[in-house]
């Protein structure tokens, strides 16, 4: 391939130019999906691409994207429950297919958490089967759109009215919750002892060993 030949085959070593353009391009659009073909093609007059360069820029940059959602993970604690939300897959949902950035899979340990949720949120988690998946690192779940689950967040972040995340849980589960609180003391000495084991200068040191629940007040 000469100075001359712009068009970059999936085979092809590319060019200096072309990486360069993929980093500015990507930063520049990472944020907001619908700008990155706006993006791309203010990078292009620059990097001398044409029509075809272009296509395949664009097709590469969405695939790192892509790459890029698929660690995103979220983990909730509320009152209701332990939530881990990600975004859902295209089709059918299998593993091998892309993601999709609209539609957010809500997992649970427990099927009560999320029949809380639901019951939380019945105008907006109405429809929201509750799926039980055996053999599955989350063995229950549910599928709601991305713009639904905003409006779930923004409800869970405006009921918080207490002081004591753990004595809420409690205050709101009972004795039928006690094993879900149990296992936030657990969390908490977990986190305390990250917190402790880590110096001014944020590097690890030797942890200390962890408290025993009689301490765990926070």
């Amino acid at each position: 391939m000469d100075g001359n030949s712009h068009w970059v085959g999936h085979g092809d070593v590319l060019p200096s130019y072309y990486v360069a353009a993929v980093d500015a391009s990507f930063k520049a659009f990472l944020g907001a999906s619908e700008d990155l073909i706006r993006n791309i093609h203010g990078v292009a007059p620059v990097a001398e691409l044409d029509g075809d360069e272009i296509g395949y820029l664009v097709a590469k940059v969405a695939e790192i994207k892509r790459q890029r959602q698929r660690s995103r993970v979220m983990w909730i604690f509320t009152k209701h429950g332990f939530y881990s939300a990600v975004c859902a897959r295209q089709g059918d949902g299998k593993r091998n297919q892309p993601v999709d950035p609209d539609r957010i899979m809500v997992r649970a340990r427990m099927q009560t958490h999320l029949e809380a949720l639901k019951k939380r949120f019945s105008d907006l988690l109405e429809d929201c089967e509750i799926q039980e998946s055996a053999g599955t690192d989350y063995a229950f779940r549910l599928f709601v759109s991305k713009t639904d689950w905003v409006q779930v967040l923004a409800g869970l972040a405006e009921e918080t009215d207490y002081d004591n995340f753990k004595s809420e849980v409690a205050n709101h589960q009972g004795v039928a919750g006690a094993a879900y609180e149990h296992s936030l003391h657990d969390v908490w000495s977990v986190m305390h002892n990250l917190q402790k084991g880590t110096n001014c200068h944020g590097t690890i040191s030797q942890p200390p060993p962890l408290p025993s629940p009689a301490n765990c007040h926070r």
